[in-house]
């Protein structure tokens, strides 16, 4: 978990460092629950994977659409709620 946290802050720092902006962009047109909203994915999820695959991989004896690496395999369909959004 602490290794985790490093590689976010790691990664953060080098956007900032580089002055890439993210979504969510901010904007003068937001009301302050769309601010805090934003504020809180900011902190809470960015940075995160976006993970895509045309390939199925067994996994626990299915096919499921997903990638595999070094480190596993990773279920496209797993958490189909956030889309294919993963927190790192």
């Amino acid at each position: 978990m602490e290794e985790r946290v490093t590689f976010k802050e790691r990664i953060k720092s080098e956007l900032s460092y580089h002055n890439i902006k993210l979504y969510p962009y901010e904007s003068d047109e937001l009301d302050e629950n769309e601010i805090s909203l934003n504020d809180r994915i900011k902190q809470q999820l960015i940075p995160f994977a976006i993970v895509g695959s045309e390939k199925n991989v067994l996994i626990d004896g299915k096919q499921v659409r997903g990638r595999r690496n070094k480190w596993g395999v990773i279920n496209g369909k797993l958490n189909f709620a956030l889309g294919l959004f993963y927190i790192l």
